[in-house]
Parts: structure tokens; sequence; C-alpha cells
């Protein structure tokens, strides 16, 4: 079946082809991997890690694992991707080296009159 996404995936990679070789053979943390942008994310990264043979893997912390794996099981079922339990504001730091670490998770019940979604997302 061909990716829905395919063309898109192509103009990333051609625009950052030179970027990608700095996460070869790493290990990489995700907060928010699961949501919008974070999937965007890892849809570029499976795309990137598959075509240039980068031998990189990703966990990707996630409050519901079975839901990531209904929406998404294409990228659930990459060798590249493993899942985390947790939520980002309560969670154990995983066991391991990981040379990158990216924090895109964020409430999703932001309030403009409110702290809240600052307060957590820096803390």
């Amino acid at each position: 079946m061909k990716n829905l996404l395919e063309t898109d995936l192509k103009h990333i990679l051609d625009n950052t082809k030179d970027l990608w070789g700095q996460i070869r053979n790493k290990r990489i943390f995700i907060t928010g991997g699961t949501a919008f942008f974070g999937r965007w994310l890892l849809e570029s990264f499976v795309w990137a890690n598959d075509k240039l043979n980068l031998n990189s893997t990703a966990l990707v912390l996630t409050r519901s694992p079975q839901r990531f794996r209904e929406q998404a099981p294409h990228l659930v079922c990459n060798r590249a991707i493993r899942l985390h339990k947790s939520n980002f504001c309560s969670f154990a730091f995983p066991k391991g080296k990981f040379e990158f670490i990216i924090h895109a998770a964020t409430e999703n019940n932001f309030s403009p009159d409110s702290l809240d979604m600052y307060d957590n997302n820096v803390i």
C-alpha cells in the first residue's frame, strides 16, 4: 500500500537530508510523540530512518499506548519505535542513554486565563 504522506515526506527529506546524519545509530526520547505535531515528527523520523539507513531508535512517551496502536499501527510496528507508557507530568525517566531528548508534549486543555499549561510544560 502506498504511503499517503509520501509526497510530503519526500519533501521533508529532500530539504533536511544533511541534518539526519547526526542521529545515526542514536537513541532518541520523545514526549508528545503521539499527538498532532509529535506524530508528524515520528512520520518524518521513520521515513528518514528507513530511507537513509540511520539505524536510530525512538522511545516515545505516551499516556495510552493502546490508543496510539489503534491510530497509527504503521508507526508502532516500525522496528525503530518503542512506546513508554506514562504521563509527562509524572513519569520515571527510562533507563539507558539517550543522545537526544525532544520535549513535544503539552497539555491539551489550555485556558488562556490560566498559567497551568505554562507551568506544566516548564516543570
